[in-house]
């Protein structure tokens, strides 16, 4: 979602301490390998939100493309504060955010009739900006009641040589029902690319590698006269290995602050992560309020 080679690097030396040294190392440079993992952990997670957005950069009248109804079937949507945008999209139909200091109002825009035709509610509305510990995110209610929920992934401002000068584009992610399992499934679909896997019928989360629909041939894992077969990548959660994959299941997608793929090849040598990590670790930052209450119940 995010690259950072300095958070790169931060994710390199966590797994360093976390695998490699996890059972051997004494007590005192275990202590010192935690400080570094919350230390380094914090850092990265800083840096991850960025600054947040005051509600007056978001006063104006915001477009966005509706065309084939997507701004009500995409997840990403992204939204432009700029006069002439309508006249910059193949489209007719638009889905304007008019947001004022103590107002708000959600309009459906069909710019090609004459004349031009609008369509909205005609009860309250509101906007609130709320933050949170995975990301500042946007509330609309209607008459006290949530209608949408969207978490800001970008925040842009753009000058330009023509009226209104400046520009301005917001990218956000709507929120996701837990029932629906995007953040697992994502997951999943990574560790399809890696292993091409077969899952087990009986266990979800057993991945059993299938060379014949592996994007990369997976590196199995000798242990004297047999084969680990089912060997996933790692996956570190907020600086905590998770041996179970359902886990994120709890967890909706827009509570995923980053996810990384991390091969073998971009952590070094293999004696770096131990044969564990022959296929890679997926390293991810949550919530890290939910993730501290479902890392508890899941253990």
């Amino acid at each position: 979602m995010y690259e950072s080679n300095l958070r790169f690097d931060y994710i390199h030396i966590v797994i360093n301490c976390i695998i490699n040294n996890h059972s051997i190392l004494r007590l005192a440079t275990m202590r010192l390998c935690k400080s570094i993992i919350v230390f380094l952990f914090l850092n990265s997670f800083l840096s991850l939100h960025g600054q947040d957005v005051d509600k007056r950069q978001l006063f104006g009248e915001w477009k966005a493309n509706n065309q084939d109804s997507t701004y009500y079937k995409n997840d990403t949507i992204t939204l432009f504060l700029d006069v002439n945008h309508k006249f910059q999209t193949n489209t007719c139909k638009l889905v304007q955010w008019r947001i004022g200091k103590k107002s708000f109002k959600k309009v459906n825009s069909f710019i090609c009739t004459e004349p031009g035709r609008l369509n909205s509610s005609v009860r309250n509305e509101k906007l609130k900006l709320k933050n949170t510990d995975f990301g500042q995110t946007i509330v609309l209610s209607r008459q006290g009641v949530i209608f949408d929920k969207f978490k800001i992934l970008q925040f842009k401002e753009q000058s330009v040589n023509r009226y209104p000068y400046e520009i301005k584009q917001l990218t956000v992610l709507r929120f996701d029902e837990l029932s629906q399992n995007k953040l697992f499934n994502y997951v999943d679909s990574i560790l399809f690319n890696v292993l091409g896997y077969e899952p087990s019928e009986l266990d979800s989360t057993v991945y059993k590698p299938n060379l014949g629909t592996a994007v990369k041939k997976p590196k199995v894992l000798k242990i004297r006269d047999r084969q680990e077969q089912d060997l996933k990548p790692i996956l570190i959660i907020n600086g905590h290995i998770v041996e179970n994959y359902e886990m994120l299941k709890e967890f909706l997608f827009v509570e995923a602050i980053d996810v990384q793929y991390l091969t073998k090849e971009d952590m070094g040598a293999t004696s770096i992560c131990g044969g564990r990590a022959l296929n890679g670790v997926i390293s991810m930052v949550l919530s890290k309020k939910k993730f501290k209450k479902v890392f508890r119940d899941f253990n």
